[in-house]
């Protein structure tokens, strides 16, 4: 399920990645904040004066195995992108490429 790009909600609705990404609207948005590289960006976009702070690691965070050959092949991986063609295209406008195994 997780490799079709498959997730239930908390309601137990069955979703798809392309669904929930068709909810943003990418063709609308010029600029995408990710939560991975927030300072950065939020920097790119107000300015580096406006987001000058200490950096504080959330202590209460859980830990998870980052790599993604430990939970998809590379098969696996296309597959899902192929099934879920939006969020593709979006991933690829954000961070300029797919993610390959």
């Amino acid at each position: 399920m997780l490799e079709a790009g498959k997730f239930f909600e908390n309601d137990g609705y069955l979703n798809q990645a392309d669904e929930t990404m068709r909810l943003y609207s990418p063709q609308g948005i010029d600029f995408w904040i990710r939560t991975e590289n927030l300072v950065e960006d939020m920097r790119k976009l107000f300015g580096p004066e406006l987001i000058d702070y200490d950096i504080k690691l959330n202590t209460n965070s859980s830990q998870y195995l980052e790599d993604l050959s430990f939970w998809f092949t590379s098969n696996q991986l296309r597959d899902l992108y192929s099934k879920n063609p939006i969020w593709a295209e979006t991933e690829e406008k954000v961070y300029g490429s797919l993610i390959e195994l």
